[in-house]
């Protein structure tokens, strides 16, 4: 089933020119909203859907500040992933508030979030 939702109020393009990345994703079952701020400080604001195609139903769960964050580049499982400004790869985990740092260098361009799945069959099908 598909239902089309309006973004709230306070993320609305014609008010929120700085934002510059913005990402819809489940988080413990609801749909969340998560903006992101490049300012001298980089804001992360999480928003979650109350009600579908009501757009006064957003509410604002949090917002966290990072003086550190270079550039976020993907979401899963409730894991925010960032590129940190000395070029670090992190996650924010926003179920916890904690941070993990991965020991990865990134290139601001280069990261990808990529669902992986093993599947139990073979490439070429399953064999008779």
């Amino acid at each position: 089933m598909l239902f089309t939702t309006h973004i709230p109020s306070d993320i609305d393009d014609s008010v929120d020119e700085g934002c510059s990345w913005r990402h819809l994703t489940l988080l413990n079952g609801s749909i969340v909203l998560i903006t992101y701020h490049a300012h001298m400080v980089a804001t992360f604001n999480i928003s979650i859907l109350g009600e579908f195609r009501v757009k006064e139903s957003w509410t604002k769960l949090f917002s966290v500040e990072f003086s550190y964050v270079e550039q976020p580049f993907g979401m899963e499982n409730g894991k925010l992933f960032f590129i940190r400004k000395d070029g670090e790869l992190a996650l924010f985990d926003l179920s916890t508030c904690i941070i993990e740092e991965l020991g990865i260098k990134g290139e601001t361009f280069g990261c990808r979030i990529v669902v992986y799945r093993e599947n139990l069959l073979p490439i070429g099908g399953v064999n008779k």
